[in-house]
């Protein structure tokens, strides 16, 4: 939308419950997120 705009970092946090199932989407996407490299 604004190409010119730099995006600045910005932390992302998954909250959720540990003691019931996820379903399979929400999973994959919280591993996903896990398994990127910080950029910096």
């Amino acid at each position: 939308m604004l190409p010119d705009q730099p995006l600045a970092p910005a932390p992302l946090h998954a909250v959720y419950p540990h003691t019931r199932q996820l379903a399979p989407r929400v999973r994959r996407f919280v591993e996903f997120i896990g398994e990127r490299p910080e950029r910096t």
